[in-house]
């Protein structure tokens, strides 16, 4: 993970050099998991929404062939619940859980733009590597037999036989929308919706989708 992050941090910081502009934003995320199943008649899964926060340190507008290009690190907490239904003829089981975690990411966004100095757009990709996670969880069923095996149990992140439970990183298609309000020829304030979708597993076939409402606050050193 270290060597990632100095990697990471290795070639953005050329990058850096040549920004106009950098910008801080912070508030609250609404996840909600998925997955792509499609209709199964041996297996379910119903999700719940719930909210988390994070922040993000962006770069833009560096210039040349790379006028277009935004990037973006972050920090993010996001927590939501599963429940998973599986049956057969020989048994069925269901497992609730409810997931905590925090994630580093980093966003490039190949086309940003900003149409008539009020509105910004951008779109792009993000990556996500798991920091911590926290999850409680039950898991009930039976299995055939005579007489019948029911089996149930509760489970969480210190259980030796559920650590790890997640994926270490995660990848997503990214995009923002936010408003300029101008205080000065060098600070703007930046109201924005942003989201994620994601394509990468977040753990058991599970994905995530996050929608964002911040507010952002960004320097340009270089006005045009």
């Amino acid at each position: 993970m270290k060597r990632i992050l100095g990697l990471i941090l290795l070639l953005v910081f050329p990058f850096s050099l040549f920004a106009q502009r950098l910008e801080l934003a912070g508030g609250i995320n609404r996840n909600t998991f998925f997955d792509w199943k499609g209709n199964n008649p041996h297996s379910s899964a119903e999700y719940t929404s719930d909210y988390g926060y994070g922040v993000k340190l962006a770069i833009d507008k560096l210039g040349g062939y790379f006028s277009f290009l935004r990037l973006s690190i972050g920090y993010e907490n996001y927590n939501g619940t599963a429940n998973f239904e599986d049956g057969s003829l020989g048994g069925s089981s269901t497992t609730y859980i409810d997931m905590h975690k925090s994630i580093f990411s980093v966003g490039v966004h190949p086309f940003s733009f900003e149409f008539k100095n009020k509105l910004n757009l951008s779109i792009g990709f993000e990556y996500g590597w798991l920091l911590n996670e926290s999850y409680t969880g039950h898991t009930s069923g039976w299995v055939i037999g005579w007489p019948p095996n029911d089996f149930e149990y509760d489970f969480d992140n210190t259980d030796p036989k559920h650590k790890n439970y997640n994926e270490k990183s995660y990848f997503g298609m990214c995009g923002r929308i936010g408003y300029v309000v101008h205080l000065s020829n060098t600070w703007t304030l930046l109201p924005q919706y942003a989201l994620y979708w994601g394509w990468k597993d977040e753990f058991s076939y599970t994905k995530s989708f996050r929608q964002y409402a911040s507010i952002g606050l960004r320097y340009q050193w270089n006005k045009p």
